[in-house]
């Protein structure tokens, strides 16, 4: 049953979506959500307080997005200050709680973790957890939370991965292709990114490297996350080209799961 969202809209957002709709719509849109800390300094707010503002990604589900990508947090943000990282941290298990509290708002959503698990708090891992599982049915779109996460950290720990099963189950070096390495990045499946946006500067942070290096078109926006709302997200829509026809996957010989 698909979701019944409620989400405010003005006529001409309305009208701008309904239009957007008629032609290609990016099946993957990955963001990295930046300026929450810039954003509470221009408000003499603590920290936290700009984290807490929060993004919400149902306008994606409205215009038909099948699959959304956003970078939580990076491993290189565990360098900042030991009480900004814990805030952090018990801002995303609380606003994980209260979802699982109401149903209602994770209809249609299916949540995937992609990142270092070994780097995440150990409270948290049972409700990330948790939140994969009661939602991993859910079919309108896919979210995947990047946390503890960088591309090179995902490539490497891919690498890593394709090397002890290489050892350990015998798998053929000579029958590697991108599907096969590609099964071995994380423990879900992520696609392509058709399209990436980045609030707060016009640099990519070591997100999504693999998976948007074949034909994603970057968006940038200098508003930070807190001051883009549905309609400016919308926007980025309007700069998406028509999707090429899809082209016929190489075969991949089976394998054992990671």
């Amino acid at each position: 049953m698909e979701p019944n969202l409620k989400i405010e809209e003005s006529f001409l957002q309305k009208l701008f979506r309904i239009t957007l709709q008629q032609g290609s719509i990016p099946k993957h849109i990955a963001f990295v959500l930046d300026g929450n800390r810039r954003y509470a300094k221009e408000r003499d707010m603590k920290t936290i307080g700009g984290h807490r503002k929060g993004y919400s990604i149902d306008w994606a589900m409205l215009c038909g997005v099948q699959e959304v990508t956003a970078f939580v947090f990076s491993i290189n943000n565990f360098d900042r200050a030991a009480s900004e990282v814990q805030g952090v941290m018990s801002l995303f298990k609380e606003k994980i709680e209260h979802k699982l509290v109401h149903p209602e708002e994770l209809e249609g959503k299916c949540y995937q973790f992609i990142g270092n698990w070994s780097l995440v708090p150990q409270d948290l891992k049972p409700v990330i957890s948790k939140l994969i599982t009661v939602t991993k049915h859910n079919k309108t779109i896919v979210i995947n939370i990047a946390l503890a996460y960088t591309g090179r950290d995902e490539i490497t720990s891919g690498v890593n991965s394709l090397l002890q099963c290489t050892r350990h189950n015998g798998i053929d070096l000579d029958t590697l292709n991108e599907s096969l390495f590609e099964k071995y990045f994380h423990d879900f499946p992520v696609s392509s990114v058709d399209l990436l946006i980045r609030t707060g500067e016009s640099r990519l942070s070591d997100f999504v490297t693999w998976e948007s290096s074949d034909q994603a078109v970057l968006c940038f926006c200098d508003e930070t996350t807190e001051r883009t709302g549905s309609s400016e997200s919308v926007e980025f829509l309007d700069e998406f080209p028509p999707l090429p026809p899809p082209t016929e996957k190489r075969p991949t010989p089976p394998i054992p799961p990671p």
